[in-house]
């Protein structure tokens, strides 16, 4: 049998080009368990330092696809999930949901690269950075270590942020760090490849378009009722919000979904935790009686035994759920 020799020198200035191509740095990934990493900041085009870059993700098919609106272009995910709300096709829609992402520099072990995070993590590094005890936990000279502890999967994966109490400076000469903004606008895909997807994993000569508003339904009109409440009778007031079938599981579920303000503790019952979900119902209620709607329905999806929706509201915030567990 003839024997095949690889052109080694070839083959390496080959993937030499293609890794300059797709700018560079090596993804770092999170184990389950224990992760220690030291996190580190970068220089943007004005020599100015960040920590890292903002961006929103689309997931189609269990495949990440980052949003091209996250580098100020155009996004035909974005466009067809518009078409398919104006069509009525609620649910297929909602899939196509962005959720939030962030790029930071960082050192696993001994390799150097990007990790990516969501706000759970953020949350967790940005409390340590606002806490005068530890300052700057991405500092060449005084950052610290972190413990990032990975437990869950899917839609329950939680993570728990610990910084050391012992300064961990770095050599910024030993490390080579990524201009993120630069490194976010390679990952994003092609128009084209954005296309291609929606076609492979959808039927989208249904979706026409300029499809036409749907018309929306008449609420009935309400009508005062006149409650009477005779003396010194025990009134007993029942939920029918849904939150009474749901056990800890999925009320943390609610409360992520949702993204309600809401703390966990481990020495909080199922019902204490029903209580504070529900205070913060009722003053998002009073707040912003636009969000009425959107909470009955969140509620009546729960009643119905299916997954909680999000909550809209008019400025998007950030997620702030920490658990003591």
């Amino acid at each position: 049998m003839a024997k095949t020799k690889l052109n080694v020198k070839e083959i390496l200035s080959q993937y030499e080009e293609a890794k300059a191509k797709r700018g560079g740095g090596s993804f770092l990934r999170l184990d389950d368990g224990e992760n220690v990493i030291r996190i580190l900041p970068f220089q943007n085009e004005e020599k100015k330092y960040e920590l890292y870059v903002e961006f929103n993700t689309h997931w189609i098919n269990n495949v990440s696809y980052p949003c091209r609106q996250s580098i100020g272009e155009d996004c035909p995910i974005c466009a067809f999930q518009e078409k398919l709300s104006a069509q009525g096709l609620k649910k297929v829609a909602k899939s196509l949901d962005v959720r939030t992402r962030y790029f930071v520099n960082a050192i696993k072990g001994e390799n150097v690269g990007v990790l990516e995070i969501g706000p759970q993590i953020l949350d967790g590094i940005m409390a340590f950075m606002a806490d005068p005890e530890y300052g700057d936990v991405s500092d060449f000279e005084t950052g610290r270590k972190l413990k990032i502890t990975k437990s869950g999967s899917g839609f329950d994966t939680e993570y728990k942020v610990i910084a050391s109490p012992k300064e961990n400076p770095v050599d910024p000469s030993e490390v080579e760090t990524v201009e993120l903004h630069d490194f976010l606008e390679e990952q994003v895909p092609s128009e084209a490849d954005m296309e291609e997807a929606l076609e492979q994993n959808f039927d989208t000569s249904g979706v026409v378009e300029d499809p036409k508003p749907a018309k929306k339904p008449v609420k009935p009109e309400k009508k005062p009722v006149k409650v009477v409440a005779e003396e010194e009778e025990d009134v007993t007031v029942e939920n029918d919000d849904g939150l009474d079938e749901l056990d800890r599981t999925e009320l943390k579920t609610f409360i992520r979904t949702n993204e309600l303000d809401v703390t966990v503790f481990k020495s909080d019952d199922d019902d204490a935790i029903r209580i504070k979900i529900r205070e913060k119902l009722a003053l998002a209620a009073g707040e912003e009686t636009e969000e009425d709607d959107d909470v009955m329905a969140a509620v009546e999806r729960n009643m119905r035994g299916t997954s909680p929706g999000r909550l809209k509201s008019k400025e998007k915030t950030k997620k702030s759920v920490t658990e003591d567990f």
